[in-house]
């Protein structure tokens, strides 16, 4: 009888420690480090989309680019006549310095009289 006794009191001790709430505090900060993990992964998808949406915008430009020169070449053979009337104006020039000779001349009439002072 008295082994009886005995191994119903080590029974009782061994349900006792599954009914500790340590266990289940260590269960509950393990779910949380995980959930953080993921809203970090959701976050990196979102941006490699919208690089994505870039490209095709870039690819679109280029060949506008390539209409507008095509309209620069003709703007330059009306350049080409404005050319000819800058050549009629260096004409006039030349009748300036003609003007420029003569008052040379009259400054070597005034050295002239300088010297004649003292």
């Amino acid at each position: 009888m008295f082994f009886r006794v005995q191994k119903k009191k080590k029974k009782k001790k061994k349900k006792k420690k599954k009914k500790k709430k340590k266990k289940k505090k260590k269960k509950k900060k393990k779910k949380k480090k995980k959930k953080k993990k993921k809203k970090k992964k959701k976050k990196k998808k979102k941006k490699k989309k919208k690089k994505k949406k870039k490209k095709k915008k870039k690819k679109k430009k280029k060949k506008k680019k390539k209409k507008k020169k095509k309209k620069k070449k003709k703007k330059k053979k009306k350049k080409k006549k404005k050319k000819k009337k800058k050549k009629k104006k260096k004409k006039k020039k030349k009748k300036k310095k003609k003007k420029k000779k003569k008052k040379k001349k009259k400054s070597l009439f005034i050295g002239e009289v300088g010297l004649m002072v003292p």
